[in-house]
C-alpha cells in the first residue's frame, strides 16, 4: 500500500511540470511576444539632398488579374501606355 501512494504521490508531483511542458504557447498566441524575426528599428538620414532622387509623383499603373493577361513588352522605350490609369506614389495597391 505504501508503495502505491508513493508512486501516486510522485506522479502527483510530476503532473505540473508535465503540463507546463504541453502548455507551452505558439509565438502567435502568446501575448508576450510582440516581435519575431524582425530587423532592428532605425532611422534614415541623408546629409546631401542633391545626390537624392524622389520618386514620390503620379505613375503609370496597369493591374492585370492573372499571370497570362499580363503586359508584355511595356519596358520597352516606344510602347503606348495612354490606356493606363495612374496612381500617385508613395501609395498602396489593393487587389
Amino acid at each position: 500500500m505504501k508503495k502505491l501512494l508513493l508512486i501516486l504521490a510522485a506522479a502527483l508531483a510530476a503532473t505540473p511540470l508535465l503540463a507546463e511542458k504541453n502548455n507551452k504557447m505558439e509565438p502567435w498566441q502568446d501575448p508576450n511576444v510582440f516581435e519575431e524575426n524582425r530587423l532592428p528599428m532605425a532611422a534614415t538620414f541623408v546629409t546631401d539632398q542633391q545626390k537624392t532622387l524622389t520618386l514620390n509623383g503620379v505613375w503609370k499603373f496597369k493591374w492585370n488579374e492573372t499571370i497570362e493577361g499580363r503586359t508584355k513588352g511595356f519596358e520597352a522605350v516606344d510602347y503606348n501606355d495612354a490606356d493606363w490609369g495612374t496612381i500617385p506614389v508613395p501609395g498602396n495597391v489593393g487587389a
